[in-house]
């Protein structure tokens, strides 16, 4: 097998000492056909069709912002993500963080995709996924309505055949002014 050389990162494909990470196959190597092997238990083969659409996934993760860096500064945890938001977060607040150390707190790795955090390392090991991090931050009712909207503007064949059928049936009703006497 051919590992890739460690620390290219450039097209949504991370490269580790020990292997690719594939987005949507997680950690994995290229075989000399140009097979991916991968998976839990490296049992798991993809073909080049496979890997070149992970790697289009890849790309597109990459141009949403998300998690760059992180670090813990002054009891607070920093996360830095790629358009140059920053987040100051207390991890006291944060039950997945609570009984860790200050020690493995001041060691803070972003995973490959930025979508975890993982601290210290061995036994006092610990791992919080950035996007439930965030959640915390927004209150739901902002939240609820800001994925509504999102929803909403989605377009697929499903909605463009149920807005012809409402169409056939006459549309939406126009609106109506209510008059008030006097």
């Amino acid at each position: 097998m051919a590992l890739l050389p460690s620390g290219a990162a450039g097209d949504g494909v991370v490269v580790k000492r020990s292997g690719v990470y594939l987005p949507g196959y997680g950690m994995g190597f290229i075989d000399d056909d140009g097979i991916a092997e991968g998976g839990v238990n490296m049992a798991t083969r993809i073909s080049r069709d496979d890997y070149e659409q992970a790697l289009a996934r890849g790309r597109e993760a990459l141009e949403q912002p998300h998690a760059v860096s992180a670090r813990y500064v002054a009891r607070m945890l920093e996360l830095v993500y790629s358009n140059g938001l920053v987040l100051r977060i207390d991890p006291k607040g944060v039950p997945a963080l609570k009984g860790v150390s200050r020690a493995a707190l001041a060691q803070p790795y972003v995973t490959p995709g930025g979508d975890g955090l993982v601290f210290g390392e061995g036994d006092e090991a610990a791992s919080v996924g950035i996007p439930g991090l965030v959640a915390r931050l927004i209150p739901i009712d902002i939240a609820r309505r800001t994925v509504a909207a999102a929803r909403g503007r989605v377009r697929s064949p499903h909605k463009a055949e149920a807005a012809r059928r409402n169409g056939a049936k006459g549309g939406r009703p126009p609106k109506t002014r209510a008059v008030i006497p006097g």
